[in-house]
């Protein structure tokens, strides 16, 4: 045999990425009404950190304004990785909502 192991008159099968539109198992498994729930706890988590992350930029002000540096570097850490969280989430959940939309 060649190179290949497909016959030289079939080709390849298309990816899905190279498809119009995507299975609605392509991410969860289940029908559209699943992926769209799945986008709302996404978004539900991120309104949940976005929260916890507001709370710490008020504590990290306080350590500052009481030269708790230490503290206030912590916090900004945190604060930090809270972000990469939200913005996770809330791509997790835009691409959900686009898939069980369209």
């Amino acid at each position: 045999p060649g190179p290949s192991s497909l016959p030289v008159d079939e080709p390849p099968e298309p990816s899905i990425a190279s498809n119009d539109t995507i299975p609605e198992s392509a991410l969860s498994g289940g029908p559209r009404v699943r992926i769209i729930s799945r986008a709302e706890e996404h978004r539900q988590r991120a309104r949940n950190a976005e929260a916890r992350r507001d709370y710490l930029i008020k504590e990290r002000k306080d350590a500052l304004a009481q030269a708790r540096y230490t503290d206030a570097f912590v916090l900004n850490c945190e604060i930090k990785g809270l972000e990469e969280e939200i913005k996770k989430l809330h791509k997790k959940a835009e691409r959900r909502f686009f898939l069980g939309k369209s």
